[in-house]
């Protein structure tokens, strides 16, 4: 199975989400993201983002065929689970449930709800 690296992070001129790859200066400061939008034409942009904003695709996809970053905050059911990259994976991550996200993706029912950055007031009862 081939596996897509792709990100998205937050533009530092306009606040808005800007999805390609990912590139970092060598010394950490500045994070890019080169937007492919314009793939088919071979223009390509790149645009400054938050370094906090940047989060990576997991390969997944939720219900309604969105894709699944890092910083999401999904839905099972009930449950609400916020996706992280922890212990070399990504992991879906609950009140006492942590759950690795590839194996999370046996349940049809995944529904992105948020993000960390903007939806905060999600996360208000999710400690881990």
């Amino acid at each position: 199975m081939k596996r897509e690296y792709k990100f998205r992070g937050k533009r530092i001129d306009n606040n808005e989400w800007v999805y390609g790859s990912l590139v970092v200066d060598t010394d950490k400061k500045n994070y890019s993201i080169i937007d492919y939008a314009l793939e088919e034409t071979n223009t390509y942009t790149w645009h400054n983002v938050f370094p906090n904003t940047v989060g990576q695709f997991i390969g997944l996809i939720d219900k309604q065929g969105k894709e699944i970053y890092e910083g999401d905050i999904v839905k099972i059911g009930r449950t609400k689970f916020t996706v992280e990259f922890r212990d070399c994976g990504f992991e879906m991550i609950g009140i006492g449930i942590v759950c690795v996200a590839r194996l999370c993706s046996a349940y049809r029912d995944i529904e992105i709800i948020g993000n960390i950055y903007e939806n905060s007031n999600l996360m208000e009862k999710l400690v881990v």
